[in-house]
C-alpha cells in the first residue's frame, strides 16, 4: 500500500532519516551523511512516498522569509528524491501539493507565496510545465521575466550568496556537493523532443557537475493547472506536524 505523509522535521525517527540517506546516496554522487543531516536540521518538513514500511521517496520542505521583503515568502524544495520503480506515482507530488495549499490558505490576504526550486536535474524541472500555468524561467517567458526575475535573484542570492549568478539564473556548485550519479543523467530519445528539457538543458548546461537552475512559481489555485489540481484531489495524506 503506497501512502503519503508530511512529517514535521522534528518528528523524524533516527530509522527515518538513515532510510532517507540511503535514497539519497543512490541516486546522488558527493554526497555525505554530515553534510545530509545538516541540510535535513534546517528544513521545516519533509514529505515521504511509503510502499507499505518502505521508503519509496521524500522531498525536504523549508518556510523562507526574507527581513527586506517580508510581504514575500517562500516554501523552498531541498532534497528530493523518488526511487526508480515509483517514478509514476503522483503521491509525493500531491503531497507537497497538500502542503502549498495549506500554506497558501494561511497567507490568504498577507501577502505573496511562492515556490522556491532549485533542480538539478531535468526531470525536478519537469514538475513546473507539469503543475503549473505561470513559472520562471520557462521557454517564450519575457512577461513572467519581468514579473518574477527580480524576486527570484533576491531569494536566490539570499540564500546561495555569490554562488548564484543572476545573469544564468544559476547556483554554481563548489565541485564538493552533490550532483546526480552516474546512470540517472542519461537522456532518453523522448526526452530530447521534450521543448522543456531542451529548454533546461540550454539554461543549465552544468547541471550534470551539480549547478542548480533556480526557478519560482506562484503557489495559488489559480496558478495550478488542471492536472496540478487533480493529483492534490486524488491524492490523500496523513500530517505528522502536531
Amino acid at each position: 500500500m503506497i501512502t503519503t505523509t508530511i512529517t514535521a522535521r522534528e518528528r523524524l525517527t533516527e530509522p527515518d532519516i538513515r532510510a532517507m540517506f540511503a535514497l539519497h546516496r543512490r541516486y546522488f554522487a558527493g554526497t555525505c551523511n554530515e553534510r545530509f543531516r545538516h541540510d535535513l536540521a534546517e528544513k521545516d518538513w519533509v514529505i515521504t512516498l511509503h510502499d507499505t514500511a518502505a521508503l519509496a521517496g521524500f522531498s525536504t520542505q523549508k518556510l523562507i522569509t526574507l527581513a527586506d521583503r517580508p510581504e514575500v515568502r517562500f516554501l523552498f524544495s531541498g532534497d528530493t528524491i523518488v526511487d526508480r520503480p515509483y517514478w509514476n506515482q503522483p503521491g509525493l507530488a500531491g503531497g507537497w501539493g497538500h502542503l502549498a495549499m495549506k500554506l497558501a490558505a494561511e497567507r490568504e490576504g498577507c501577502g505573496n507565496l511562492y515556490w522556491f526550486l532549485i533542480c538539478k536535474g531535468f526531470r525536478t524541472y519537469r514538475f513546473l510545465p507539469t503543475f503549473f500555468r505561470h513559472y520562471y524561467p520557462r521557454p517564450g517567458n519575457a512577461d513572467d521575466a519581468v514579473a518574477f526575475n527580480p524576486i527570484l535573484d533576491t531569494v536566490a542570492a539570499a540564500r546561495y550568496g555569490s554562488a548564484y549568478n543572476p545573469a544564468r539564473g544559476v547556483i554554481r556548485s563548489s565541485g564538493t556537493g552533490d550532483r546526480l550519479a552516474d546512470g540517472w543523467t542519461d537522456i532518453a530519445p523522448h526526452h530530447a523532443t521534450d521543448p522543456h528539457i531542451a529548454y533546461f538543458l540550454a539554461a543549465n548546461p552544468g547541471w550534470r557537475d551539480g549547478d542548480e537552475l533556480a526557478c519560482l512559481a506562484p503557489i495559488t489555485r489559480d496558478n495550478l493547472n488542471p492536472l496540478g489540481h487533480r493529483v492534490i484531489r486524488t491524492t490523500g495524506v496523513a500530517w505528522n506536524v502536531d
